[in-house]
């Protein structure tokens, strides 16, 4: 009789520790809270980072703006399922649990075993504090001339022009069109924010302390309604705020919709429709979340890639009029599920 104990996730933490894991299979990573390179995508400057969070240690992408555990990292970098990340750990680091799992790869790296304790660490804290300033004629390009977005809009999800942001105690200057959104505090009295720099590269764009669990618009919904939206950043749902469309969005879209917030849309709401990005990573993203969830994903016209370039393109009354027909569709025709 087999008397091992079988693959799990508790099974493994009791006998590798987190650090060792993503030392592992995290090429870049060599110390806790440095900035190192992805892998995962095309990255020339350092914007990823493993910190302790809570009871984890947590990979970060500033530039995606995902987290990941040490398993969900294997899972995305290898492209396997969890119980396949859970046999590859077993068998790298020789635990013996008990498992069915079959491979499809007899490729194993060599780890490495340190005596980390997770305990012993301090949890890593992203402090940022910003320096606000009256709205510019820029500015006001920006949003109303390209976006039809009002101040009074901007007002209403808390979106500030910045003259300069800290974070921790590295403080940045900003030129034109740099914004805050800000999202409240938290219980250590640290302040919530998500910095947007419209127009700088891609690894400048963004910088953020706010966790998966700050929902983009959704203190803001109405109690009930006929439609809600889940989109992807805080610039569409301002867009859809214009014709009346309450929206919501995660902190990127590559994340899981948590089942609450689902079922808590489903009782408020009669209709809800999926609208994330129309390319491939957007694509891919709303899928998974039509198949866990039965919603209905639906994409601007292949000219546009989101709610805000469509209006950049054509105008708010375009937009309204193609959503309108769309919402008419759907609502007469839920998907199964809802």
């Amino acid at each position: 009789m087999d008397v091992r104990k079988p693959l799990c996730k508790t099974n493994i933490l009791a006998r590798v520790n987190q650090f060792d894991i993503f030392n592992c299979y995290c090429i870049p990573f060599k110390k806790l809270n440095k900035f190192f390179t992805s892998e995962l995508r095309e990255d020339k400057k350092p914007t990823c980072s493993i910190c302790k969070l809570g009871e984890k240690l947590i990979y970060r992408d500033f530039i995606d703006r995902e987290t990941k555990d040490c398993f969900k990292y294997i899972q995305e970098k290898y492209s396997v399922t969890f119980l396949q990340a859970m046999e590859m750990i077993n068998r790298d680091f020789n635990l013996k649990l008990l498992s069915s799992i079959k491979l499809h790869s007899n490729y194993a790296v060599e780890p490495k075993i340190t005596n980390f304790n997770l305990s012993e660490v301090e949890e890593s804290v992203i402090d940022i504090r910003v320096c606000t300033r009256n709205w510019s004629e820029e500015d006001k390009q920006y949003w109303n001339g390209s976006y039809d977005v009002t101040l009074k809009t901007l007002k209403k999800f808390n979106i500030y022009p910045l003259s300069g942001f800290f974070i921790n105690n590295t403080y940045t200057r900003c030129g034109n069109n740099v914004y805050g959104y800000y999202f409240g505090k938290f219980e250590d009295g640290r302040e919530a924010w998500k910095i947007y720099q419209p127009f700088a590269d891609r690894d400048l764009k963004w910088r953020s302390n706010c966790p998966e669990s700050i929902i983009q618009g959704y203190r803001e919904l109405p109690k009930y309604g006929d439609l809600v939206i889940i989109t992807k950043a805080l610039k569409d749902i301002a867009v859809l705020n214009e014709i009346d469309i309450p929206a919501i969005a995660l902190q990127a879209e590559s994340l899981a919709l948590p089942i609450k917030l689902v079922q808590d849309l489903k009782s408020r709401f009669k209709t809800i429709l999926l609208l994330y990005d129309n390319d491939e990573p957007g694509k891919n993203a709303a899928k998974k979340l039509v198949a866990e969830h039965g919603l209905t994903d639906i994409y601007m016209p292949e000219c546009s890639k989101d709610a805000s370039d469509f209006v950049e393109n054509y105008d708010l009354e375009a937009l309204n009029v193609y959503l309108s027909e769309i919402y008419e569709l759907y609502s007469n025709n839920p998907p199964v599920g809802s």
